[in-house]
């Protein structure tokens, strides 16, 4: 592409902003990444489909997938 060129991972910048606005809002969870946590996902979909999406991604079951009405 030649040197004039910057490569840019839309993926890691999206994640850099996220970041600078939760941190701002004081939303930016603090806690250490070796402290045994779990996660709680929300979806306005089917939760037994988003479980099977996710599972492929991240190589491990969703047990906590709950469904909230808009």
């Amino acid at each position: 592409m030649g040197k004039k060129v910057t490569l840019i991972d839309s993926g890691k910048e999206t994640a850099k902003e996220v970041k600078r606005i939760l941190d701002k809002r004081s939303l930016l969870n603090k806690r250490k990444m070796t402290e045994k946590n779990h996660s709680i996902f929300y979806v306005s979909d089917f939760p037994h489909k988003f479980r099977e999406v996710s599972q492929r991604f991240l190589s491990k079951e969703l047990k906590h997938v709950h469904k909230v009405i808009l």
